[in-house]
């Protein structure tokens, strides 16, 4: 995955940032279910994307700019049931998205509000529909694609529009749709 990260962007270096996320069927024995997410969102806002890597950054090295960027990939048979959605970064304006904080727990508890309340949070931003938006959904992917996109990027400061992805699942009612399990490898780009 990193060399495909690295491939994909000319990244100088790419690192992982996270465990691999894994999305399940709350229903698999055993598994560690995280619910799909139904909200249009980024996973990062900017002063938590620049923290992020700042802090992950390989020691003694300068870059001059940096991506968080995400691998995607399913490993259940198409059609799936909570497909990805996708917005054209490029259709989203700089000033969209509402910034909120994200309380990592190990566990999604049984009752709120949640006490205490846990010590690690990230910021991400929630978005609204727009008739400008240009979406693509991706239903019928196989164990052996990969969708590869940004999660955050830099340059945004610099003027860039396309520097963030928002994105989504949704239910797909069609009959004969299986159960997504899908696996998310996130990773930052590092530029000289």
């Amino acid at each position: 995955m990193l060399e495909l990260v690295k491939k994909v962007t000319g990244a100088d270096k790419v690192i992982l940032y996270s465990p691999p996320v894994l999305r399940q069927n709350k229903d698999s024995p055993g598994s560690n279910y995280q619910p799909k997410a139904s909200d249009v969102h980024t996973d990062w806002s900017p002063g938590n994307a620049d923290w992020t890597a700042r802090e992950r950054s390989p020691e003694g090295e300068n870059y001059s700019r940096y991506m968080l960027v995400n691998v995607w990939r399913t490993f259940t048979p198409p059609p799936q049931d909570w497909p990805l959605a996708l917005i054209n970064a490029s259709t989203v304006a700089t000033d969209e998205g509402v910034v909120y904080p994200m309380l990592v727990v190990p566990k999604i508890p049984d009752q709120l509000p949640m006490r205490p309340l846990p010590e690690y949070t990230v910021e991400g931003a929630n978005f609204v529909h727009k008739p400008s938006h240009d979406w693509r959904y991706f239903s019928d992917m196989t164990k052996d694609e990969a969708i590869v996109f940004k999660l955050y990027d830099s340059d945004w400061k610099k003027g860039s529009r396309a520097w963030r992805c928002p994105h989504t699942a949704f239910f797909d009612s069609r009959e004969g749709t299986n159960p997504r399990e899908s696996v998310e490898i996130r990773t930052i780009a590092y530029f000289k």
